[in-house]
């Protein structure tokens, strides 16, 4: 019940939203694509719990954090009724009357004859799903981090990994022998020139490739964002979501002892 409650009061504050478009909208509505294909997928399947899992709990983790990256700014007008006709329709197999209800401030007639939502290619950002992948990554080290301080922290730096490690977890996620890629990877002479730090190099993201999704990992290899411009672009909502001054850096232009463990999608968190 307080569920269903919740998610009609979310529903009636999205559809009075009159904030103007931003780029977390656009995150937010390529997100809903990939729900929609799930959702549809799991229904024809009979899977309802999965179908129920996907458009309840999917929609509503994705609004948690779109809320956060938005702080104090209204959200966007465009995205939230978008948004809220497909969420209502999805779900009305499910919550029939409450849908139904809902409908009434959002479509015409009845929301069980209203088309079902298809996913929209052209609203699909691969780009923003992966900058907010890496936020979201990074915010919860930096959570993990403060709650074990002692002392009280003043300063976050962000030191993103160079293009050669970037290079490493491409080999890597490229070679056929998962098993000798160590080896594999350490022919390469502008990696092998590197020593000692290239071979750890090597280790650390045999074992970050192993611990990502495999999906994750293969977009990211495909597109390798630019992790300094996404994170220098978010500073300032890391410093209002901290409450902390952030730096972002290179790690190759940091002389901290913990800049070198900086990898591929996974910067190094330094707290002072």
């Amino acid at each position: 019940k307080k569920q269903i409650e919740r998610f009609a009061q979310t529903i009636r504050e999205g559809l009075e939203s009159e904030g103007p478009d931003t780029h977390i909208d656009r995150w937010l509505l390529s997100r809903m694509q990939n729900h929609i294909t799930l959702v549809t997928r799991a229904m024809e399947n009979f899977q309802t719990r999965q179908a129920l899992q996907e458009a309840f709990f999917g929609f509503e983790s994705d609004l948690k954090w779109y809320k956060r990256r938005l702080g104090q700014h209204p959200a966007g007008k465009n995205a939230m009724k978008n948004l809220c006709s497909t969420w209502v329709r999805l779900l009305a197999p499910i919550i029939p009357f409450t849908c139904e209800d809902l409908w009434k401030d959002i479509g015409e007639g009845l929301v069980s004859f209203a088309p079902w939502p298809e996913p929209d290619a052209s609203l699909v950002d691969d780009d923003a799903e992966i900058a907010e992948e890496l936020l979201e990554r990074t915010v919860e080290d930096i959570e993990s981090i403060l709650r074990i301080l002692k002392t009280p922290p003043r300063k976050v730096t962000i030191c993103v990994a160079p293009s050669w490690k970037w290079e490493i977890l491409t080999l890597i996620a490229g070679a056929p022998d998962k098993k000798n890629v160590i080896q594999d990877v350490m022919q390469k002479e502008e990696i092998k020139a590197r020593g000692r730090e290239a071979a750890d190099a090597v280790k650390q993201c045999t074992h970050l490739f192993h611990k990502l999704p495999a999906d994750l990992v293969e977009r990211i290899v495909a597109r390798q964002p630019d992790e300094l411009a996404i994170f220098m672009e978010a500073a300032a909502f890391l410093a209002d979501d901290t409450k902390l001054e952030i730096d972002v850096t290179p790690a190759d232009a940091c002389h901290h002892m913990k800049a070198g463990s900086a990898l591929p999608f996974k910067p190094a968190i330094i707290i002072e």
